[in-house]
C-alpha cells in the first residue's frame, strides 16, 4: 500500500498555485491550494500527515513567520520554502529556523518533486518511529502501573503524555 503523497501549497498568487498544483497533481501528489496563508495554517493540525509548499513573500504573513507558526500548531509537518527573491542568506535562515528546505522561484519540477519526495519520506519515518516509542513506552509503563481500571489506564496515558514533553 502506498503512502498518500498530500502537499499544502501556499502561495499568494493564483497562477503560480495553478501552476505548481497541476504540475503536483501530474507527478501523483494530492494537492491542497490556498491563496490566504491564514486559511493554510488552520488547515493543518497536530496529526497532519502533509508537506508543506510555501511562498517566502506574500503580502499579509511573509513564509519565515508562517514557519514558525506551523511548526508550533502541527511540529512534524516539513516545510518547504520558495522563493523567487531568494537570497542566500534568506535561504540559510530559513533552513536554521528549521524549514526543510529552500527552493528557488522558478522553480525546476524535477528538483520540486524530489525534495518533497524526500520530506514526504522523512515524516513518515518519523511518524513510525514516534508510533514505535509510544507502543514501547505503553508496554513498560504497564509493567510498572499496574491496573485494569479506567482510573489506571487514565493516569498510565497521563504519565506517558507528560514523558513525551521532556
Amino acid at each position: 500500500m502506498t503512502q498518500q503523497k498530500h502537499i499544502v501549497l501556499i502561495d499568494d498568487e493564483h497562477d503560480v498555485v495553478e501552476a505548481v498544483s497541476e504540475m503536483l497533481e501530474l507527478e501523483g501528489f494530492t494537492v491542497t491550494a490556498f491563496t490566504d496563508p491564514k486559511k493554510a495554517l488552520r488547515s493543518l493540525t497536530n496529526n497532519s500527515r502533509s508537506v508543506v509548499l510555501c511562498d517566502v513573500r506574500m503580502p499579509s504573513v511573509d513564509g519565515l513567520t508562517l514557519l514558525s507558526s506551523i511548526q508550533h500548531r502541527a511540529p512534524q509537518v516539513p516545510v518547504l520554502l520558495m522563493s523567487g527573491h531568494g537570497d542566500i542568506p534568506m535561504a540559510i535562515e530559513a533552513m536554521k529556523l528549521g524549514a526543510f528546505d529552500f527552493i528557488e522561484k522558478p522553480l525546476n519540477a524535477d528538483e520540486v518533486i524530489a525534495k518533497l519526495d524526500l520530506a514526504q519520506l522523512q515524516a513518515q519515518q518519523t511518524l513510525a518511529r514516534t508510533l514505535s516509542l509510544e507502543s514501547t513506552d505503553s508496554e513498560a509503563i504497564e509493567s510498572v502501573i499496574i491496573g485494569q481500571s479506567k482510573a489506571m489506564e487514565t493516569i498510565r496515558k497521563q504519565v506517558l503524555a507528560l514523558a513525551n514533553t521532556g
